[in-house]
């Protein structure tokens, strides 16, 4: 499942809210609990996973055909049951702010994230997924519940499967499990000025000029 937006499409101050939701789908619904739903995709010998990046954020997961209703009903429910516990955004706001110490720490990972902000200043495209300190620290469970309902409606979601699977099948699972509120297209990218901005960046030290 993907949708249509991604960190691009956040705010100064939610930079990095797309990330941290992502991370909360795993930490349970109101059918399932973090454990449990661990529990379910391990026991078929499936896997479930997810990333963020600028454009989108997509939840995925790799099962028998066989097994195939296991790993929808349980993306279904995370996509559209997720709780967001405040004790649950307490310890995930922990996890990803070591991730963005992790970052600082890895100067392969690091320059990229330098040359991004010197090429789309005062751009979302400039700002990292994984967001800010000060962003990450700020976000709540209202922050979460907020983005969830504007990233999930039906017009800003593509379910995509592979495998033998039937496509009246496919329409007939996605009419039944994914009951996602209409609206209009959540996408809203900010736009990049009328100045475009080369950059060369090494080691902390950066030169740039615009044309």
């Amino acid at each position: 499942m993907w949708t249509r937006t991604g960190a691009r499409d956040e705010s100064e101050a939610e930079s990095g809210l797309c990330h941290f939701m992502e991370h909360m789908l795993f930490k349970g619904t109101g059918h399932r609990s973090a454990q449990d739903i661990s529990r379910e995709i391990e026991k078929v010998g499936g896997s479930l996973d997810a990333f963020t990046t600028k454009d989108t954020m997509c939840i995925y997961s790799h099962v028998l055909e066989s097994r195939r209703e296991v790993a929808i009903d349980l993306m279904a429910d995370m996509l559209t049951g997720s709780r967001f516990d405040d004790s649950q955004v307490t310890l995930e706001r922990n996890v990803i702010l070591e991730e963005i110490g992790d970052v600082e720490d890895a100067p392969d990972d690091l320059i990229h994230e330098m040359f991004a902000a010197q090429l789309y200043p005062a751009h979302p495209l400039g700002r990292p997924i994984l967001g800010s300190r000060k962003t990450v620290s700020s976000f709540r469970q209202s922050d979460l519940r907020r983005y969830a309902r504007r990233a999930f409606r039906s017009s800003n979601v593509v379910v995509s499967l592979y495998g033998n699977i039937d496509e009246d099948e496919l329409v007939e699972i996605c009419s039944t499990r994914f009951k996602f509120p209409r609206g209009p297209l959540a996408r809203e990218k900010a736009r990049l000025g009328g100045q475009c901005r080369s950059a060369s960046t090494c080691a902390g030290s950066s030169t740039s000029s615009t044309s």
